[in-house]
């Protein structure tokens, strides 16, 4: 040990408790892997003055120039910043727990809902302040009446609404104080995220613009007013109708998302994999032996297994569903093809029973079966080697680092990794060629699970005395790889809610305004024989034409939006129309059921009560 450093903060690319020199690693230097061995970054620190570009054509010129390159025809190298590797980096390695990548497309999302709710909360507020400045209309002339002028006016009003708005700050303050561990730990956030300089810089300039805007809005509105302006009933079209329109625009398009991500994630939770994830513990393989550890030290562990009841089968691999395939491989050569340089493969080794215990599907073919030097394929490698049909390759040779191979089988296209990208061409083997066992897989049968466990790590420190037993159930592990999207649909699910929350607050606000300013016209409706199914007709009307003005307008922006979302996966739900009908009636049922009970209690009351001081 040469040092300790400080912990890596969670907004880095880096993720690792310990580094050592490659220096210990000969075959990593070895000259024949120096081209074709994808499994680090490389990081360079260019002189001041440097083109980047120019490095890059540089490097690509020597990379085509190797003879010993894969995909020579169509690989160019790029540099990216390190301080950009966090956000805009795909998780392309191999083993991608062994970095962190965060995801831009998902905070513009989320920025963009942040934004709405503001404007959501901010228009509630306006239209509030507005309606209710008529009221107080009185009050500014009787204020400029005596001598009051603009500015003063304006103070008075900007330092009420900063007041009020400054009230609302210090009790979301209390909130967020006392909720935020909990919040984090539901979302599956660090908790060091609070102490970055951003998390508190973004807010603050949005409160500050959050009472300065509607308290400059507000105070001008009503300091502004003239002296000899009567006060006129609420325009047909009012910034207030307008104001209504765009917040049901936001509501509409919510709904909408929101319905589109939980079924797009119940889409890809529902789908078939190719292979049977469920009652499989993965057992991490041993590292402290006395020897390299063979095929032979797992074959004795898995018939020691294999003697209990409730174990089905036990195999081994380098590679686990859930993280890519093996490694990256070009030089594979199917006899009687030529032109075979641009091809790649992602490759692993498995005991010869994998396939079965992992219930992979074949369609054309066998697996391994008793005989060495055999690869099983599944189908886009085939397409890889040019080939349509898959019965076509079967028993064909194939050539690899030396060794000649018998197609044994072909597969379907099993999902390895997460249903955000297509299968890529895989190839299975059996011979120890380049790659050992890091996995030992135990598929189980439904029972005592615990016991099982108990007598899995009995024999497993029978048998490789020294090593810790570490494991994994496969199902957890692979789901894992969806933690970014259903952390994705609780926020955006979290946000739309509250956005829905402030909106029926505001819509029910401003009903009760409305119908007090026609409470009058409504007791001589009534007086005249208007019945309450009339009077309901006339108070709704207008907010259901705003919630269809709304939907009409939100329908289109929220399908381009979930459009863009849904690029970020291979395999994709349907946009269908009632997706986006059921929101805008979810939109019309909130505004009914808020404007129904207001205009019902007006409907019903007592016209006496409304015409009594007339």
């Amino acid at each position: 040990v040469t040092g300790v450093m400080q912990d890596i903060p969670e907004n880095s690319h880096l993720k690792f408790e310990m580094i050592f020199s490659m220096k210990n690693i000969p075959w990593i230097l070895n000259p024949k892997n120096e081209w074709t061995n994808h499994s680090f970054f490389t990081y360079l620190k260019l002189k001041d003055g440097t083109d980047p570009e120019l490095i890059e054509k540089k490097i690509t010129e020597s990379y085509t120039k190797e003879s010993r390159a894969v995909n020579q025809a169509d690989c160019v190298w790029q540099l990216q910043k390190v301080d950009n590797a966090y956000l805009y980096t795909s998780d392309f390695t191999s083993k991608p727990g062994a970095f962190r990548f965060g995801n831009q497309r998902m905070i513009y999302f989320l920025s963009i809902v942040t934004i709405l709710l503001l404007s959501v909360s901010w228009i509630n507020y306006i239209n509030l302040i507005t309606a209710k400045n008529n009221e107080r209309l009185g009050e500014v002339k009787v204020r400029k009446v005596n001598g009051a002028n603009k500015k003063s006016l304006l103070i008075q009003f900007f330092t009420e609404s900063t007041f009020l708005n400054l009230s609302g700050l210090f009790i979301a303050a209390i909130v967020v104080i006392a909720s935020i561990k909990s919040f984090t730990q539901f979302m599956s956030f660090p908790v060091s995220v609070i102490s970055y300089p951003s998390f508190w810089t973004i807010p603050t300039i949005v409160m500050a613009a959050s009472i300065i805007i509607p308290g400059l809005y507000t105070a001008f509105s009503l300091s502004w007013k003239q002296l000899a302006k009567k006060e006129t009933s609420i325009s047909r079209y009012s910034v207030r109708d307008v104001m209504v329109v765009f917040q049901f625009i936001i509501i509409v398009a919510l709904l909408s998302s929101v319905i589109v991500i939980n079924r797009q994630l119940n889409h890809i939770s529902n789908m078939d994999l190719g292979f049977n994830k469920e009652q499989v513990l993965v057992i991490n393989i041993p590292r402290i032996i006395d020897e390299k550890l063979d095929s032979k030290d797992i074959e004795t562990f898995r018939a020691e297994l294999n003697q209990f009841p409730s174990i089905i089968d036990v195999s081994a691999t380098n590679t686990v569903p859930g993280r890519r395939f093996g490694s990256g491989n070009g030089s594979f050569r199917l006899k009687g093809q030529l032109n075979n340089d641009d091809r790649y493969f992602r490759t692993g080794r498995v005991l010869k029973n994998y396939p079965d215990l992992m219930n992979i599907k074949f369609i054309a073919g066998q697996s391994f079966g008793d005989g060495e030097n055999k690869l099983v394929l599944n189908e886009a490698a085939v397409e890889e080697f040019g080939l349509n049909d898959p019965g076509e390759i079967v028993d064909k040779q194939v050539t690899w680092m030396g060794h000649e191979f018998t197609v044994a089988g072909v597969t379907e296209n099993f999902h390895q990794e997460s249903l955000h990208i297509l299968p890529e061409p895989l190839i299975m083997y059996t011979t120890q060629i380049e790659n050992d066992f890091n996995y030992i897989l135990v598929r189980l049968s439904q029972g005592d699970m615990s016991r099982s466990m108990s007598q899995i790590e009995k024999e497993f420190k029978a048998e490789f005395p020294g090593n810790p037993f570490s494991s994994f159930f496969l199902d957890e592990y692979f789901n894992q790889q969806y933690q970014k999207d259903i952390r994705f649909r609780k926020l955006f699910s979290f946000f739309s809610l509250i956005a829905l929350i402030i909106g029926y607050f505001g819509l029910y606000g401003l009903t009760t305004y409305t119908i007090i300013k026609r409470i009058k016209e409504i007791g001589i409706r009534k007086v005249n024989g208007a019945k309450v199914s009339e009077i309901l007709t006339l108070l709704n009307k207008d907010f259901i034409k705003w919630v269809a003005v709304a939907f009409v307008i939100a329908t289109p922006i929220a399908y381009y939006a979930m459009n863009k979302w849904l690029e970020n996966f291979a395999y994709k739900t349907t946009l269908s129309w009632w997706i986006f009908a059921l929101a805008g009636v979810l939109a019309l049922g909130i505004a009914l059921l808020t404007v129904s009970f207001q205009s019902w209690k007006a409907a019903t009351k007592n016209p006496v009560e409304s015409l009594r001081y007339e």
